[in-house]
């Protein structure tokens, strides 16, 4: 009886560390399916939420970068909440985004006179804070034909298209950032898609050129800039900071630079 009962024994361990080995791969397996996968690559360096229909103003926006973000004509932006100059948004103020279906019918006009030019949006102060001061002179809205440039001499490496609104560049230190055209600085603060700093000028007839980056800039709002005129400097090694993108739009939206450049 003695041998049968080893032989016994050794069955159940045998028995009981095949189903040990059973439990742990299931464990395993598991928890290797619930990892959290690796991220994808960014296809869009200036996200945009078109989906959207109202926005709430947070500290240091800016009509323009409200605009931007949501791909639309800054004008148009600004009839739709009844913003007059100089443009003056709150922290907490409830942007519309988008034109309310309405069952009213259409008004006949017979005219279309053109609108005046827009000063500065001012940037939206936190509670407690000083509201800019309009500027005492008005910047007037370039005019004219507009001869655009690359920003860039150089390190494209991503073009316009396939998910990408603009175009990518790689810089090599040191390097000049360069206004694309002759236009006003509109937005200079926080950028959008991994990038440190967004830059925005307004060019004649809706057209609006902007450039993220992660080096300080080098330009301030309301400044005027000829095409050419620096805007930021690459100095670091560091290959994350030498990184720009670029973009330009018509009324909000995304237009290939290689249309307009010559």
């Amino acid at each position: 009886m003695a041998p049968d009962c080893a032989n016994i024994n050794i069955t159940r361990a045998l028995t009981r560390l095949t189903l040990h080995a059973i439990a742990v791969s299931f464990v395993l397996g598991l928890a290797s399916g619930c990892a959290a996968p690796s991220p994808a690559p960014v296809a869009d360096r200036s996200p945009v939420f078109t989906n959207a229909t109202a926005y709430i103003v947070r500290p240091g926006d800016t009509l323009y970068s409200v605009a931007w973000r949501f791909e639309l004509d800054v004008d148009a932006l600004a009839d739709r909440n009844r913003l007059s100059a100089p443009y003056v948004i709150r922290p907490g103020q409830r942007l519309e985004l988008r034109q309310r279906a309405s069952t009213a019918k259409p008004t006949v006009t017979r005219s279309n006179p053109k609108p005046a030019a827009r000063p500065p949006a001012q940037r939206s102060s936190a509670p407690g804070e000083a509201v800019p001061k309009p500027n005492s002179v008005a910047i007037a809205k370039p005019t004219g034909p507009i001869q655009w440039r690359e920003p860039v001499p150089s390190g494209l490496v991503r073009d316009f298209g396939a998910g990408n609104k603009g175009r990518d560049y790689a810089l090599e230190p040191p390097q000049i950032i360069r206004a694309a055209a002759d236009g006003e600085v509109v937005y200079v603060g926080a950028g959008l898609g991994g990038y440190a700093h967004l830059i925005i000028l307004r060019h004649a007839g809706s057209w609006l050129s902007a450039y993220s980056v992660n080096s300080s800039p080098s330009v301030a709002e309301g400044a005027v800039v000829k095409g050419g005129g620096k805007l930021a400097d690459i100095v670091s090694k560091a290959s994350r900071l030498n990184l720009l993108h670029f973009e330009i739009r018509k009324e909000g939206d995304p237009v290939d630079p290689s249309t307009v450049i010559r």
